[in-house]
């Protein structure tokens, strides 16, 4: 399962001054475990007492604590990067989708550039990061702006809303 994509092109580009900025900002994600997809529950049948781990998809749920940089967290998220002393570029990623798209959207106050997408059904999109906020474009014979796209964190507060509902309707 899962719905595997591939960067096609990327211009993606943190500056070397911004990585600490961009560290916090990404880091800072994990405090909003109703953001995060992935995670284990267990009630335990003696007790009663429930036990719940979350994380965000292909990443360790303490990363803060075992990720020291920004290069350290985009690895983990699968991405493939060249540094130099100028900053970091994004260049492929090759992998099933996970919640890379929030660490992405995290920096972009201090990235610039875009990332061109293709999924394994074909589709192709756009993300450009030299914005305060992402912007997404799919492709037409030109990269056309989607205009109601609102980015990964507003999706992602959307499932935290319906997940908090779905668990008071189905625990309690």
């Amino acid at each position: 399962m899962g719905y595997y994509v591939t960067i096609e092109s990327s211009t993606f580009m943190l500056k070397k001054e911004d990585y600490e900025e961009a560290y916090v900002a990404m880091c800072a994600l994990n405090k909003f475990d109703n953001i995060k997809r992935g995670g284990s529950y267990h009630k335990n049948p003696d007790t009663g007492v429930v036990t719940e781990n979350k994380w965000f998809s292909w990443m360790t749920p303490n990363y803060p604590d075992t990720l020291t940089t920004v290069e350290e967290i985009f690895k983990e998220l699968g991405f493939e990067i060249n540094t130099s002393e100028t900053g970091l570029e994004i260049w492929g990623y090759d992998d099933k989708t996970g919640q890379e798209d929030l660490f992405l959207e995290a920096c972009c106050p201090w990235a610039s550039g875009n990332i061109a997408w293709r999924g394994e059904d074909g589709d192709e999109w756009m993300d450009n990061y030299d914005h305060m906020a992402v912007r997404r474009y799919y492709r037409s014979n030109e990269w056309i702006q989607q205009k109601d796209y609102v980015g990964a964190m507003s999706d992602a507060l959307e499932f935290a809303e319906w997940s908090k509902q779905y668990m008071s309707e189905n625990n309690g």
